[in-house]
């Protein structure tokens, strides 16, 4: 069987040998001067064909289980665990020891951490500056109208 003009596969089998894996490719520039370009070509398609693609085992392997990837049984939930729980008439009894709860600092001043929005930040001027009614005032909407509008 002939492969783009070469006279056997046999030769491409040779080739296919000398070239290995992925590893040996830095002497295909000498494999090159002896093997036609076709050749070359074929036995890398092949060689690329078998392998699987790294970046997609890489990115399956990081991933999270779901539920069509095991045995039944397995529920992952939302993360959200329950606060209490239910009684048989309906109510809902909360269990302190299971609400979460943040311990704040005593001294907030002295305190490292800083919040993720500065205090130094100057009030922003919004458009209803000095208008207690903000922009509910009655006054306000009746003078744009008429701007706006041009009558009456």
């Amino acid at each position: 069987m002939s492969v783009d003009g070469d006279t056997s596969v046999g030769i491409g089998e040779t080739l296919m040998r000398e070239i290995g894996t992925w590893e040996h490719l830095p002497h295909l520039a000498q494999l090159g001067a002896l093997y036609s370009k076709p050749l070359l070509c074929y036995c890398l398609t092949q060689l690329a064909m078998f392998k699987p693609t790294e970046p997609l085992l890489r990115s399956l392997r990081r991933l999270a289980l779901t539920t069509k990837q095991v045995n039944g049984g397995y529920y992952k939930g939302t993360g959200s665990g329950s606060m209490g729980r239910h009684t048989k008439h309906g109510g809902y009894i909360i269990e302190w020891a299971k609400v979460r709860t943040y311990v704040v600092p005593k001294d907030l001043k002295d305190f490292k951490l800083t919040p993720f929005v500065t205090k130094n930040m100057e009030p922003l001027k919004g458009y209803f500056n000095g208008d207690p009614k903000g922009g509910l005032s009655g006054e306000r909407y009746l003078h744009r109208w008429k701007t706006e509008n041009g009558m009456d």
